[in-house]
């Protein structure tokens, strides 16, 4: 089997981690990489951490409509909802 390489070598492999202390936005790279990893409560755990942090952030609760949809499809909705009028609202 061939060994993967890290096409960032010099990239820390725990950029997420180092990130999680400064903003919303390590929140939702933890969030969104433990929810790939099937930790599902973890992830979303962080996901619901960066929403608190940046209340206005789209993309974490685009991710959050993701994460809750197989589990709570009403929450899911609602937070695919808030992002689409986030989302809406910037454009404008």
């Amino acid at each position: 089997m061939e060994e993967i390489l890290n096409p960032l070598p010099n990239f820390p492999e725990n950029i997420a981690e180092d990130l999680v202390a400064e903003s919303s936005f390590g929140y939702l790279l933890r969030g969104t990489a433990r929810l790939a990893e099937g930790k599902e409560k973890e992830g979303i755990a962080d996901l619901e951490t960066a929403k608190r942090l940046d209340p206005s952030n789209g993309h974490v609760c685009m991710t959050l409509g993701t994460a809750y949809k197989s589990n709570d499809p009403v929450r899911s909705l609602q937070e695919y909802r808030k992002a689409a009028n986030l989302f809406q609202s910037a454009k404008t």
